[in-house]
């Protein structure tokens, strides 16, 4: 019976302790002492140069911090971003870079919860914060890690200098944070070996970026070139080379190669000329010796005269196209252009393009019609 007296007097007991316990934190709170922890954001702040961006955090248990003094500082606890006390905002330790670009956010400050809000986020805001909140005697402090990223400018791409065959692209741009990621591309989507220099704005702290590769001539069309911020690896800024058809700089190349196929074809139209004129010449002695044949002789020279202008068009139709394709491989014209593109994969491979046969057949027939004419 005495076992039994005894845990009746020992449940009502426990009971009340566990009570006790609960309702402790509720008295310590109002001497101001009570225990609470302070906590941050789980992942790192991402802020965009030149917007604004909030560095909140809040209490748990969720008890007002009202009355509390918060302050949100970064390397030393006497440089302040910002500092509430007791229901006001104070500005004497506050830095100067931070002066006039502050808000207090104290919508839910009653639940624990507040956040200063910084405007016109730049480079030197990028790094480590904490804030701190103070109740009583009693304080904790969580820490804040807020990343700036910036957005370049989009980039250029230039040619410089040709020796050898080779032509260097460069590729400019600026206003980058971080540092940023360089990628060059070929026609054909494969990376490209190049050169980066990268150089840090001392007023601004944006990165600027030089980059350049060393291709050969029918390389650069299509050539691209891609930046990218690393914390914003899906936002790619990319610019590609592409040049007027026939610049000043494919002109001497373009001549090089269609020169000699001209010259063929203008050959062929002035043997063709003075066969014919001869023909005439012949033809008006022969008139004067047989007056009843000259009908049907003038049908027949009209006849091999259109004959023969239908074959000078379709040589002239596969000389041209003949020197287009060459321009393609050697200027780098038009990669979006499926001819070009054949004739590019037929360089690389070291291939004549069919062009050049049918060009030389074509001046072959002409050639031969004129002479038998």
């Amino acid at each position: 019976m005495a076992k039994t007296h005894f845990q009746d007097d020992f449940l009502p007991s426990c009971f009340i302790i566990l009570i006790f316990l609960q309702l402790l934190p509720a008295v310590i709170h109002g001497n101001g002492n009570t225990s609470f922890e302070v906590i941050g954001p789980d992942d790192a702040i991402l802020a965009m140069l030149g917007e604004d961006t909030e560095l909140s955090c809040h209490l748990s248990p969720s008890i007002s911090a009202k009355d509390m003094e918060l302050r949100w500082y970064r390397d030393n606890f006497s440089d302040a971003v910002f500092v509430y006390e007791k229901g006001e905002d104070v500005y004497e330790e506050q830095m100067e870079e931070y002066q006039g670009r502050t808000t207090f956010v104290r919508d839910y400050i009653t639940k624990g919860k507040a956040a200063v809000r910084i405007h016109n986020v730049t480079v030197f805001d990028n790094g480590t914060y904490r804030c701190y909140f103070k109740g009583g005697t009693y304080n904790r402090e969580a820490t804040l890690q807020l990343k700036v990223a910036g957005q370049g400018l989009p980039p250029r791409v230039r040619l410089r200098g040709d020796k050898d065959e080779s032509v260097q692209a460069e590729c400019t741009s600026a206003g980058w944070y971080p540092q940023p990621q360089v990628e060059w591309r070929d026609f054909r989507g494969n990376t490209i070996a190049s050169v980066t220099n990268l150089s840090v704005s001392a007023t601004s702290g944006l990165f600027a970026v030089v980059s350049s590769v060393v291709v050969k001539h029918r390389a650069t069309e299509g050539l691209s070139c891609s930046i990218a911020n690393p914390l914003l690896p899906e936002i790619k800024v990319t610019a590609s080379h592409l040049p007027a058809f026939f610049s000043g700089r494919s002109w001497p190349t373009v001549w090089r190669i269609s020169l000699p196929l001209i010259l063929v074809a203008l050959g062929v139209v002035v043997a063709g000329a003075i066969c014919v004129f001869w023909k005439k010449k012949r033809d008006i002695e022969e008139e004067q010796q047989d007056s009843s044949d000259n009908g049907g002789q003038g049908k027949r020279d009209i006849c091999a005269v259109y004959t023969c202008v239908l074959m000078y068009v379709h040589a002239c139709e596969h000389v041209c196209t003949c020197a287009c394709v060459h321009a393609c491989v050697s200027v780098s014209v038009f990669p979006c252009v499926p001819e070009c593109r054949n004739a590019l994969l037929y360089a690389n491979e070291s291939q004549p393009h069919p062009c050049e046969n049918q060009a030389l057949a074509a001046l072959r027939d002409l050639s031969s019609f004129f002479f038998i004419f």
